[in-house]
């Protein structure tokens, strides 16, 4: 089981990486508003209403394009990280226990394809997957921002993913029920009429722990299915 030791201790330090990415990247906001604030004076010394325009164009780019564009962007790359390595997963175990068919073989999209081939080839139980809700759920809201930029009303799966964010299902249960916690990691805003998602950059964040912790839930469930057999 070395090529699968070596696999999941790669993916672990991968999800890691990204969630410092995404830290990181977005504590740049903050120091670009610092940035920002400071120009006002020494660009514009003795013009209050110039001041006033300028920080009304630089606080709707700090406060919404930049924050949008960033956690859009890793709540989709953290999605496809997720779906290339179940890939990766699905094609060394098909090659290693020489299974009759590849997980290509089977119908279906995305993540999906992969767990149902994890299901019938290796025999792991959707039950038996703590996070795979929250992994499916950040299917959802990937789906949303990539094929409507976010405009719920557009997706056609627009109830489900209401629901999604009104019951948190992002979140893992003990996340959901955590008093402790101070705000929402998704929602859902009103702007010019129509509904769109609006995403923290902690659900990115901690989408990369859930996607650590799946693939470790997987690599266990994996060994126990082989020493089984």
């Amino acid at each position: 089981m070395n090529y699968l030791e070596s696999y999941i201790q790669e993916t672990i330090l991968e999800f890691e990486s990204l969630a410092d990415c995404i830290w990181k990247f977005n504590l740049h906001i903050a120091d670009l508003r610092k940035e920002e604030m400071g120009k006002l004076d020494l660009y514009f010394p003795n013009d209050p209403k110039v001041q006033m325009w300028r920080w009304k164009h630089e606080s709707r780019l700090l406060e919404y394009v930049f924050p949008k564009a960033l956690n859009y962007s890793f709540a989709v790359f953290v999605y496809i990280e997720i779906e290339t390595r179940l890939m990766r997963l699905c094609n060394l175990l098909q090659e290693e226990f020489k299974l009759p068919i590849k997980a290509t073989d089977l119908r279906g999209q995305g993540t999906e394809k992969y767990i149902e081939y994890l299901n019938k080839l290796i025999g792991i139980s959707n039950d038996e997957i703590a996070l795979l809700d929250a992994i499916r759920s950040l299917g959802k809201i990937r789906n949303c921002i990539v094929h409507t930029n976010g405009f719920i009303g557009e997706s056609k799966d627009n109830k489900e993913i209401e629901r999604i964010i009104q019951k948190e299902l992002y979140l893992k249960e003990q996340d959901r029920n955590n008093p402790k916690r101070e705000r929402k990691l998704v929602v859902i805003e009103k702007m010019a009429g129509e509904h769109r998602l609006k995403v923290d950059m902690h659900y990115p964040f901690l989408s990369c722990a859930y996607a650590r912790d799946f693939f470790i839930e997987l690599y266990e469930l994996i060994q126990k299915q082989v020493h089984n057999k």
